[in-house]
């Protein structure tokens, strides 16, 4: 008996999590995962809300906007990307991206109780992408990851030597081959 009601509880709660953002229909179409269940969404203008762990999948000519909550960071995926609103709190939000292309736009701004910035941080399939309050575009193919900054400061590492990393600043950018070092950045 025990057992069964905190299951229940435990499934109330997984369906009245709170939403981290809002997600808006441009073009296309999308797939979203939710709690192991998928919905396809098509109507141009929709917005859908977000929650920690949400997985999203744009299809051919689709295009979305995350804007999230709190931390009034905005997300723009474009096609064929998949992507991953992995955790959100007030200190931190953490996001991962396989395959795809997106532009960011994050504010880092906003100072925590703490006295400490926000983190934000991007998981692709070979690099670990961190941002110090920025505007950057990247571009995931294959193994591959490129990093284009387009105003302030976004440090880029392997996953596989996450220590060694590569700081890319307004108008430069990097690239991650499979395993290897980012690129030392370029105008």
């Amino acid at each position: 008996l025990i057992f069964s009601l905190s299951m229940a509880l435990l499934y109330s709660l997984a369906l009245f999590a709170e939403p981290v953002g809002t997600l808006t229909m441009e073009s296309g179409t999308l797939k979203l995962r939710r709690n192991k269940i998928d919905t396809i969404y098509t109507d141009p203008g929709l917005s859908i809300p977000v929650e920690s762990g949400d997985e999203i999948q744009t299809g051919f000519r689709t295009r979305v906007t995350i804007e999230m909550t709190e931390q009034s960071d905005s997300i723009e995926l474009f096609p064929n990307t998949f992507f991953t609103v992995a955790d959100v709190t007030e200190e931190k939000t953490e996001v991962s991206m396989p395959a795809g292309k997106a532009k960011f736009k994050v504010d880092t701004s906003k100072k925590l109780m703490s006295g400490k910035k926000r983190r934000f941080r991007l998981r692709t399939a070979n690099a670990v992408i961190g941002v110090k309050g920025t505007h950057f575009l990247v571009a995931v193919i294959g193994v591959n990851t490129n990093l284009l900054t387009l105003s302030g400061i976004v440090s880029m590492a392997s996953i596989l030597a996450p220590d060694i990393e590569v700081v890319v600043k307004a108008n430069q950018a990097s690239k991650l081959r499979a395993n290897r070092r980012p690129t030392p950045p370029v105008l």
